[in-house]
């Protein structure tokens, strides 16, 4: 602020003017970075870590159809969202992204059409225009078909 004799470490938003300018002299943490205070220093929020230049970026998602993506409010938070093209789909406890070709392809079914086929027990044969069969988990297919 205009009451600052020195500039604080880049960590830091707003930090104490005695006692050093490293990480560990914080009071606050910059708004707009997956960070939290902790005690004076600016740790990564669950879900981040600190890139090449020590600033923390949400990590990215195992899984390859998400991406990463940092929520402020209401509060900061490192989660996971469907990439362009893919929509969610919600089963037991867990959530996938599916291409829209394939949640048309469910859609278009009824509860009534639905086969195994050569699919494991937990998994519906979807037919996929213009393509082979899919096999889907059934609790995904049921989450579309409930929509």
């Amino acid at each position: 602020g205009k009451f600052c004799n020195k500039p604080c470490h880049k960590m830091c938003s707003e930090c104490k003017q005695r006692g050093g300018d490293g990480p560990a002299t914080c009071t606050s943490c910059p708004a707009d970075q997956a960070t939290v205070l902790v005690g004076s220093k600016c740790e990564c929020i669950e879900g981040a870590s600190r890139d090449e230049e020590g600033l923390c970026q949400c990590d990215d998602p195992k899984d390859p159809n998400k991406d990463s993506f940092f929520e402020l409010r209401p509060r900061k938070l490192c989660r996971e969202i469907c990439k362009d093209g893919t929509r969610e789909v919600f089963g037991n406890k867990e959530s996938t992204c599916m291409t829209k070709k394939k949640f048309k392809a469910v859609m278009r079914l009824e509860f009534n059409d639905l086969e195994e086929g050569d699919c494991a027990n937990d998994e519906w044969k979807i037919p996929m225009p213009d393509s082979d069969s899919e096999c889907i988990r059934k609790d995904f297919v049921s989450n579309i078909l409930q929509e």
